[in-house]
């Protein structure tokens, strides 16, 4: 098994080598297929050996983006989360946070599923796929009894977990459930979906929960955190852009409408200016001229 942790715009990469049967979990973003397919291609990594498997952890656009691109060049199978088949069939870019997150992707096409409770042979070792909704619902883990090994995508991180969507009334709840779950689990290291490996999950977990329970104490500052966490992203993916730009964005799309309009109750030019604001002051963007640029690594 080998970790490729990559940033924030593209999920970890986690492959396992074995005879015949080659898997990489989570592929990143569209737009940095290419860098995807170069690191897969490292003689440390594949090299020049066919990869037979793909599996998600959840099918948002940083970890399922790669999909087509790997799926066009190896011809390799792609098996999704259960509860992800229909957007992926129907391609709900609501559903898959695309076009109303200013997210793309590159549809693929679905070869198998993995239900909560299926049993995975990953590396010649067995895993258990677990369900781990929160962050997204329809989201599985994948644990080895094994070697007490969590492969955790964005139900935990070492600090935190990945952006509830507080407009979602059970999410926050079934994030709670989840940290339960994994926190009764013999785990020695856990892989994320962002970050580096860790090994103390209870640490955490307790981290995680405080933030979980900040959002439940104060709706408005957690849809700050979304509004911050999508509109990085969005920045990640264009490199940089013009203050304007900023605003058209926020204005065109239909989650930051939506948080403005429910939680905010912002004009558009005081939610760019105040957004903006605060992340300059936390260091997460920067001013060259008129344009925007990112701290965070991509």
């Amino acid at each position: 098994m080998q970790v490729i942790c990559r940033g924030w715009l593209n999920a970890n990469h986690v492959l396992f080598l074995h005879a015949g049967d080659n898997v990489l979990i989570d592929t990143g973003y569209c737009t940095h297929a290419d860098e995807t397919l170069r690191l897969l291609r490292q003689p440390s990594a594949l090299g020049d050996a066919p990869l037979h498997r793909i599996l998600n952890t959840h099918c948002h656009s940083d970890h399922m983006g790669g999909n087509a691109r790997l799926q066009q060049v190896y011809g390799c199978r792609v098996l999704v989360p259960a509860a992800e088949a229909q957007h992926i069939q129907h391609w709900d870019g609501r559903a898959l946070w695309l076009d109303v997150a200013g997210q793309r992707a590159e549809s693929f096409e679905v070869d198998g599923l993995i239900a909560p409770g299926d049993e995975l042979w990953l590396g010649g070792t067995r895993w258990q796929a677990l369900a781990a909704p929160g962050h997204r619902m329809e989201a599985l883990v994948f644990y080895c009894p094994a070697y007490r090994v969590l492969i955790s995508g964005d139900a935990l991180w070492a600090n935190g977990l990945g952006v509830i969507n507080i407009q979602q009334a059970d999410a926050l709840d079934a994030a709670l459930a989840t940290l339960d779950m994994i926190d009764a689990l013999p785990i020695d290291w856990v892989i994320p979906g962002h970050g580096w490996p860790f090994n103390d999950a209870k640490a955490a977990i307790v981290r995680a929960r405080q933030r979980l329970e900040a959002t439940r104490r104060d709706p408005v500052k957690a849809a700050w955190a979304m509004l911050k966490a999508l509109f990085i992203f969005n920045l990640l993916e264009h490199g940089s852009l013009s203050r304007d730009a900023a605003g058209q964005l926020l204005g065109r799309v239909d989650f930051y409408r939506e948080l403005n309009q429910y939680y905010l109750q912002l004009s558009n030019d005081e939610l760019a200016e105040k957004l903006l604001a605060d992340l300059v002051r936390s260091g997460a963007i920067y001013f060259q001229q008129d344009h925007i640029f990112t701290n965070v690594m991509a």
